[in-house]
């Protein structure tokens, strides 16, 4: 459960985050599966990584289109 909830906050924050920098980059989703936790987030909650990092890039490809 730990686990979990560690991958949302940092899901969360780099979501959040870029919109209050000036600069902004959406390479989000390749740095969290860059991060040493994801590959035990998506080995033990494989259904919830992929969801959470095709919405982050569903995101972000909505801001470059703006």
């Amino acid at each position: 459960m730990k686990k979990n909830s560690t991958l949302l906050i940092v899901l969360l924050i780099s979501i959040i985050g870029p919109g209050c920098a000036t600069t902004v980059q959406y390479n989000n989703t390749k740095e969290l599966m860059s991060h040493p936790e994801f590959p035990k987030a998506a080995f033990h909650a494989p259904e919830f990584t992929r969801a959470a990092l095709k919405r982050l890039a569903s995101l972000e490809y909505e801001l470059e289109r703006k």
